[in-house]
């Protein structure tokens, strides 16, 4: 199977489609996402077998020397982002859908800072900035409603709780790519 190579800042990302589009894919959903991160830690020169995930679901590489690790698929493609620092990754399929689950997970003033009328891309911009900041602070984070996004625009975002983290964009086809890393500031907050 392809596998493309994105580099984000310092983060090195792996896709790789769940199956080929002339295959039948007979098997579950799981088991192919589970193939694919398996390719996708082969291909970044690390092995399967030391997968790891906490009680919460977080994934990590049982290593001493392994980067920081976050994985995403959804509906035919799986990605892996491997950070030297945190770092949480989402993709999703651009979807009209997605407008409906706006109000249920953005606040107020989240949906004040979006234009109108809110299009499938921006509302999933929006998801995937929410969803990829859940992973970066899921230890902090009790619901993706805990992270608060302070600007959402095309190519990036910005979120202020539990902890300052900045998203980056990419569309890939039909699908919106979000990493979240910590934002750094210095001690003057700039």
């Amino acid at each position: 199977m392809h596998i493309d190579q994105l580099q984000i800042g310092h983060a090195k990302l792996f896709l790789t489609p769940l199956c080929t589009p002339q295959a039948n894919c007979p098997k579950r959903k799981r088991e192919l996402e589970t193939e694919a991160v398996g390719r996708l830690l082969i291909a970044a020169e690390l092995s399967p077998s030391l997968l790891r995930h906490t009680s919460q679901g977080a994934p990590y590489i049982d290593s001493s020397h392994a980067p920081f690790i976050s994985i995403s698929h959804n509906k035919g493609l799986a990605v892996i982002a491997l950070s030297p620092s945190p770092v949480g990754i989402d993709i999703e399929r651009i979807s009209p859908r997605t407008t409906a689950i706006l109000a249920r997970i953005t606040q107020p003033r989240e949906r004040h800072m979006l234009t109108h009328p809110i299009d499938a891309a921006q509302a999933t911009r929006v998801w995937c900035a929410k969803e990829a900041a859940f992973k970066l602070y899921s230890s902090q984070a009790k619901t993706i409603t805990d992270i608060t996004l302070t600007t959402c625009s095309i190519t990036q975002a910005q979120s202020e709780t539990p902890q300052p983290a900045r998203i980056e964009f990419r569309e890939i086809g039909e699908y919106v790519l979000a990493i979240a890393t910590p934002l750094v500031t210095n001690r003057q907050g700039t």
